[in-house]
């Protein structure tokens, strides 16, 4: 998946992440993640989004921001919203 912004002070190498759900965007470029399923929630739509490589993840959106099913999207994610898990990846 590359690298992603995490809070200052963070432990470097890889690690487990866990992104809040509000905190991923999407944007045009790069579209290397496929919207796999929609839930609706009131004005709010979770999307679940899978990488080419790695595990999934879920991202909510308002209604009218939220890709369509088998949509191609680039995902982008502010540190602030990033909290970094446990030890290394084994």
């Amino acid at each position: 998946m590359g690298k992603i912004p995490v809070p200052d002070g963070s432990p470097e190498g890889e690690r487990r992440l866990l992104v809040r759900p509000g905190g991923v965007r999407l944007v045009a470029q790069r579209p290397v993640w496929t919207v796999e399923s929609r839930t609706f929630r009131g004005s709010q739509v979770l999307v679940r989004l899978r990488p080419a490589e790695g595990p999934a993840l879920e991202a909510e959106l308002l209604l009218r921001e939220a890709p369509e099913e088998g949509a191609g999207v680039g995902v982008e994610f502010r540190a602030e919203d990033v909290v970094v898990l446990g030890d290394d990846i084994p």
